[in-house]
């Protein structure tokens, strides 16, 4: 009995081992409580269970994994444990019965052969399906009998199944008794004259189907040519039809055309090129004197002892005129004429979209065209002259000869001088292609004895003939041309007198190069800014923070800038640049003459343009306006605290009042439009110092006043900015001045009493207060002893959801993790089990090798021993 108590005490604290235990310690032991289930645990015992279940699920699946196929065995009760092997087959043996019995009992049941007839008509349209894989014609009641070869129902009836013939009837002289024979002829008889008339309705159908087909032939001939009235197609009441109707309403519909497909930018481009070089090549044939390759027909030379060993009487074939493509043509030619007159005609048609030059050369195309036609003409003529002189006799041969030799020497005569004329002209032309520079000299000597409009064909040419999908260094070579035309239209502002139109001309060759290399033009626009900008600063720090106006070439390429380049961009590599050095100009150069005043009014209206999309605010502007406004006022004005004057417009000094007039009145005066080449070229300084000028530039401020205002009166500040403005224009004796600064003036008031939005104070922005924290204990009267959450009943259900998927994530993750290393360590073990292997073998190999070489060396041994 000892023995057995001390051997369940030692089960007993094997399953108790407290090293086994986890126990889940609590913060506050809270008496009357009971521990829950979670507070201990048996983690070995746990790991274990899921150890096993891995195995009995993860493994298997990794064992099997790249595995695929097996058996499956699908009969009858072999998975339904609860069967025996006896049942299982009875249960075959009625199902197979079954299977036997549902076949043979199909033949014998009507009701199924009907359903299955229905089922046919229902989806093989009333055929069966032995009729459709014959592939035959479908069964028609409409056939004929003679085709079909069917017999009638009454023939069936009387003669197969009625006794062939009924016997006489003495009584009876009816008709109805007769032989058999009698009635086979008669049957005979009937058939022949129904199959005759079958087949004459069908040749009449035939006819009038025929009639109808020719009748809408020559009608849609009609319509479709358009060369003659189409004529009313009547019944013979009179009366039109519905098809009559309808005939005349298709006359009169929009009939499409097709097009020719759009062709990209580089087959245009090969197509200019080629068109270039072409006429290119026929200007330097013409230049040398050459021929264009057509045979003219010369007078051959007949001598007075021509015995016309090579005459024949037969006479050469008259060609006909015919029109092809809108022009008239001899018929027969060769087709390579065709192709040239279409070539000629493409020609002439695009050098006209795109060269105003070329129209000459065109109309001399056109002529040689005409003056061929008129030389086939004369041909024609002389060869019915030659018959007539035929058939005439030969006494006239001689005189005819010695004219057709006067004529070809005259002919000879006109051709020189015409084709020298021509050489003449050659020479003269514009080339059509050209090098594309590489430097500014090459530049120059291309362009040199050339007029304006040449140099422009020039640009234009060389743009085209070295277009980038050309060939592969065509790309370089535009964007040096690109940068030396940049530098060339500057330079043509800085001639005497500056070449505008030239420059006008030439904007917009530059604004396609800057379209094909926007990034390489960007650049060349920055260097030449930001040489400009160098510039200013040096002068502005060598003269103490002043610095004249920015010469004509620098405005203009300042004009230039939004041409090629979008200015409503927030930010943009060339034209906030640009935008900076206007703004460094307008603050930084002081006015002290009408010229500066020229320069600083272009600046602002330059900057209008950059800034009319984004509506951006240019404060510099606005400045310069108000210090031209003071200009033309008495000087003590801008002395004033509330109206001080901010540079570079000074209160005090020479610059002073440079706007007012010398004469007590203006009024008869006229605001005239004034050419910006003129007004600033050094040589126009002194004639400007006149009131006609003061006048002007006043002007051109107030327009700028109210474009300004109209830009910018959405802005939330726009009483506070244009308040200056107003005051210095009301200090303006607009009496003395003409009604144009009147009218300006008085819209820009009716601007500033518009009314607007009205202003909102700034305030803080209200926020919830927030309560500061305190460490006081939240006392509760009724406690229940369970802790309560806040929040309404749908948040806490959310809060319940969150957290156990939160707790459910943390599960997964575990499970996952633990997963991961179980395979981990059977793919160790594994890798292990197999390296013993291989070690076990190569040892089990090693030992036999070493046997065999012990073997190997014993027999040597022997060998060796001697006898």
């Amino acid at each position: 009995m000892a023995d057995k108590v001390q051997s369940k005490k030692s089960k007993q604290a094997a399953k108790t081992n407290p090293f086994e235990i986890k126990v889940n310690k609590q913060k506050h032991n809270i008496m009357g409580r009971k521990m829950p289930k979670h507070s201990r645990g048996k983690p070995g015992v746990s790991r274990s269970k899921a150890n096993e279940k891995r195995k009995a699920t993860l493994l298997v699946e990794y064992q099997k994994r790249g595995k695929s196929g097996g058996i499956k065995d699908m009969r009858f009760g072999e998975n339904n444990p609860t069967l025996t092997e006896e049942d299982r087959m009875i249960q075959r043996y009625a199902l197979e019965k079954k299977k036997v019995f549902e076949k043979s009992s199909n033949k014998f049941n009507l009701q199924d052969d009907e359903d299955d007839e229905e089922e046919e008509q229902l989806t093989h349209f009333g055929q069966s399906l032995s009729e459709i894989e014959k592939f035959e014609a479908p069964r028609n009641d409409s056939d004929d009998d003679e085709d079909t070869g069917a017999i009638g129902a009454d023939i069936v009836g009387e003669q197969h199944f009625g006794g062939f013939f009924k016997e006489k009837d003495p009584n009876n002289t009816d008709s109805e008794y007769k032989t058999w024979k009698e009635k086979m002829e008669e049957l005979i008889t009937k058939t022949r004259k129904e199959r005759y008339e079958k087949q004459h309705e069908k040749e009449l159908t035939a006819q009038m189907t025929e009639k109808l087909n020719q009748e809408w032939r020559e009608s849609g001939m009609q319509l479709i040519a358009g060369m003659k009235k189409h004529k009313d197609l009547t019944n013979e009441g009179g009366k039109k039809d519905d098809f009559d109707i309808a005939v005349r309403e298709l006359m009169f519909d929009m009939k499409a055309k097709p097009t020719d497909r759009m062709k990209s930018d580089d087959e245009l481009a090969k197509e200019t090129r080629e068109r270039l070089e072409k006429l290119e090549a026929d200007r330097v044939r013409r230049m040398r004197g050459l021929s264009d390759g057509k045979d003219s027909k010369k007078p051959k030379h007949v001598s007075a002892d021509d015995l016309d060993d090579g005459f024949s009487f037969e006479k050469p074939e008259k060609k006909g005129l015919v029109f092809r493509n809108g022009k008239m043509v001899v018929e027969g030619a060769e087709s390579g004429d065709e192709e040239e007159e279409d070539e000629e005609e493409e020609e002439e048609e695009e050098s006209e979209e795109e060269e105003k030059g070329d129209e000459e050369e065109e109309k001399g195309d056109e002529e040689e065209e005409k003056g061929d036609e008129e030389e086939e003409e004369e041909e024609d003529m002389e060869e019915e002259e030659e018959e007539e002189e035929e058939d005439g006799g030969s006494d006239l041969e001689s005189s005819g000869d010695e004219e057709e030799i006067e004529n070809s020497q005259s002919v000879t005569q006109k051709s020189l001088a015409e084709k020298k004329s021509d050489m003449a002209k050659a020479e003269k032309e514009l080339p059509y292609t050209f090098e594309a520079p590489n430097n500014y000299e090459e530049l120059l000597g291309l362009f040199e004895g050339h007029t304006d409009e040449e140099v422009v064909k020039i640009v234009e040419r060389t743009r085209k003939i070295h277009h980038p999908s050309l060939a592969e260094g065509n790309k370089a070579k535009l964007e040096i041309m690109q940068t030396l035309l940049l530098r060339f239209y500057c330079d043509l502002a800085l001639q005497s007198p500056p070449k505008t139109q030239l420059m006008n001309n030439l904007v917009a060759q530059l604004y396609e190069l800057t379209q094909q290399f926007p990034n390489e033009s960007a650049d060349a626009v920055k260097s030449l800014l930001a040489a400009r900008q160098v510039e200013l600063s040096e002068e502005v720090a060598r003269r103490n923070g002043r610095a004249a106006m920015p010469s004509l070439d620098t405005l203009l390429l300042l004009k230039l800038i939004p041409i090629l380049f979008p200015t409503s961009d927030f930010r943009h590599p060339v034209s906030t640049p640009a935008m900076l050095y206007m703004s460094q100009v307008l603050t930084k150069c002081p006015v002290t003459c009408v010229q500066d005043v020229y320069s600083g009014l272009f600046v602002c209206n330059t900057f209008l343009e950059f800034v009319l999309l984004s509506k951006r605010f240019v404060p510099e502007a606005i400045n310069f306006i108000r210090g031209i406004l003071f200009l033309a006022c008495d000087p003590e004005i801008g002395q004033k605290g509330d109206h001080a004057i901010i540079p570079p417009f000074k209160p005090v000094g020479k610059s002073c009042g440079i706007l007012q007039l010398e004469k007590k009145s203006a009024k008869s005066m006229k605001l005239t439009p004034v050419s910006v080449c003129e007004v600033l070229s050094p040589a126009a300084n002194k004639s400007l110092e006149c009131d006609q000028h003061r006048v002007n530039c006043l002007g051109m401020c107030f327009k700028l006043m109210v474009k300004f205002a109209d830009l910018y009166q959405e802005k939330a500040s726009f009483q506070e900015i244009f308040e200056p403005l107003k005051y210095f224009s009301q200090q303006i004796v607009l009496k003395l001045y003409p009604a144009a600064l009147q009218e300006s003036m008085e819209h820009f008031t009716i601007i500033l009493e518009t009314p607007s939005e009205p202003k909102k104070c700034l305030s803080r922005k209200k926020q919830k207060m927030v309560i500061s924290r305190t460490f006081e204990p939240k006392l509760e009267e009724h406690f229940d002893g369970k802790k309560k959450r806040g929040g309404s009943k749908q948040t806490q259900e959310e809060q319940k959801i969150q957290y156990q998927y939160k707790r459910e994530m943390k599960g997964a993750i575990r499970d996952v993790r633990k997963d991961t290393q179980f395979i981990a360590r059977h793919r160790l073990q594994e890798q292990m089990e197999s390296d013993a292997e291989n070690k076990r073998k190569l040892k089990r190999l090693i030992s036999d090798l070493k046997q065999q070489e012990g073997d190997v060396r014993a027999l040597e041994r022997k060998k060796n021993r001697p006898e």
